[in-house]
C-alpha cells in the first residue's frame, strides 16, 4: 500500500467504531507504522487536528440560543394554518379545478407566542413579521407570498446548521481524542511494560511514531520493530512503548522504552523539546525524561537510575560526535 493511500485511509478512520477493525484500515496502518515519513506526515495531521478541535471548543454558545432554536423548530413543525394552504380562486378559472392561488396570510398564536420569547425586540420583530409601521394592505384580494412559513423555514434550516456545526465539533474532538481522559506523566511513564514477560502488540487509537529528534535513529540503539501496548493503570487503554537495548561494552547493555501517547491527552505536558538529562523525574523507582515533538508526548523510561539515562544521553551524542 503506498503512502498517500494509508494516509488518506487513516485520515477517514472513526474512533471506537468497526472501523479500527476493517483490513484496509489495519494495512494502513501497519503502512504508516513501517514508514517514519508517514508517520510524521500523520503526526502532524493529527497536531493540526488538535489545533481546530481546540479552536472550535472555544466559541461560545449563549445559554438562550438553545432555547430559541427549540421554540422555532417547535413551532415550525406544529402549526400550519389551513389559511396558509387555502388559497383564492383564480381569477381566469373560477369554478374549474385549477390550482388555486395563495391568499394573504393573517396573523395567528404563533406570532403572539413568538413575540413572548426572551429575545430582543428587535429579534422578535423579525421572527414575527411585527413591526411598528406595519399595516394591512389596502387591497385584501392582493396576492401575497407567504413570507411567514419562508421565515421559519429559513430560521429552522439556520437552527439545523448550527446543531450540524455543534454536533462536527464534538466528533472532530472524539476524533483527535479518542486515547480516552487525560492522564499524568506520571501515569504514563508507569505504563512502561517492563514487567511484561509477553509483550502485547500496540492497537491504540493513535498512530504513534518514533522520536524525529537526532541521535534516537542511530546505530547505537536497538530498537523493537513494532510498538508494544503500555497499558494506563492496568486498563484496556493503551499508550505505545517502543523497547530499546543499548550497548555500553564489556557485555553490558541498557534497557530502556520510549512510551508515546498524544500531547492533548497529558495534563502537565512537558515543556522540553527533547531529551535532556536536566528534567529527570522518578516515578515508582524508576527513573525518566519527558518532551514533546509536534502532537505526541514521549517518556524515556529506564532501569538503573541517572547512570542508565546517561547512558542514553551518550549515545545520543556519540552518534554526532
Amino acid at each position: 500500500m503506498d503512502r498517500q493511500t494509508a494516509l488518506d485511509i487513516l485520515e477517514s478512520v472513526r474512533p471506537g467504531t468497526a472501523d479500527e477493525s476493517a483490513p484496509e484500515v489495519q494495512a494502513a496502518t501497519e503502512a504508516v507504522r513501517q514508514d517514519r515519513g508517514a508517520a510524521a506526515m500523520l503526526a502532524r495531521r493529527q497536531e493540526i487536528d488538535c489545533r481546530i478541535a481546540a479552536a472550535m471548543q472555544d466559541i461560545a454558545v449563549p445559554s438562550s440560543t438553545k432555547a430559541r432554536l427549540l421554540a422555532l423548530m417547535l413551532h415550525a413543525e406544529a402549526e400550519t394554518p389551513a389559511s396558509e394552504t387555502a388559497g383564492t380562486p383564480c381569477a381566469t378559472c373560477a369554478g374549474t379545478d385549477h390550482q388555486t392561488a395563495p391568499g394573504p396570510l393573517p396573523r395567528t398564536s404563533t406570532d403572539s407566542s413568538l413575540a413572548a420569547l426572551p429575545v430582543e425586540s428587535a429579534t422578535v420583530a423579525s421572527m414575527t413579521g411585527a413591526s411598528s409601521e406595519a399595516t394591512e394592505p389596502a387591497n385584501s384580494d392582493a396576492i401575497s407570498p407567504p413570507r411567514r412559513r419562508r421565515r421559519l423555514v429559513a430560521k429552522a434550516l439556520a437552527a439545523a446548521a448550527i446543531l450540524v456545526l455543534v454536533g462536527l465539533g464534538l466528533l472532530w474532538k472524539q476524533r483527535v481524542s479518542g486515547f480516552g481522559p487525560a492522564i499524568t506523566l506520571d501515569q504514563l511513564a508507569r505504563s512502561a511494560p517492563i514487567a511484561v514477560t509477553e509483550p502485547e502488540a500496540f492497537t491504540g487509537r493513535f498512530v504513534p511514531v518514533l522520536p524525529t529528534t537526532p541521535g534516537w535513529s542511530g546505530s547505537r540503539f536497538s530498537f523493537a520493530t513494532a510498538p508494544q501496548a503500555a497499558h494506563i493503570d492496568d486498563t484496556s487503554r493503551q499508550a505505545a512503548a517502543y523497547p530499546f537495548a543499548i550497548p555500553i561494552g564489556h557485555g553490558r547493555t541498557v534497557n530502556g522504552w520510549i512510551v508515546v501517547a498524544p500531547v492533548d491527552r497529558i495534563t502537565d505536558p512537558p515543556s522540553a523539546d527533547s531529551f535532556q538529562l536536566s528534567s529527570v523525574r522518578y516515578t515508582s523507582g524508576l527513573a525518566s525524561v519527558a518532551w514533546t515533538e509536534g502532537s505526541l508526548v514521549y517518556v524515556c523510561v529506564v532501569r538503573g537510575g541517572e547512570d542508565a539515562l546517561r547512558a542514553v544521553e551518550w549515545a545520543l551524542d556519540r552518534r554526532f560526535s
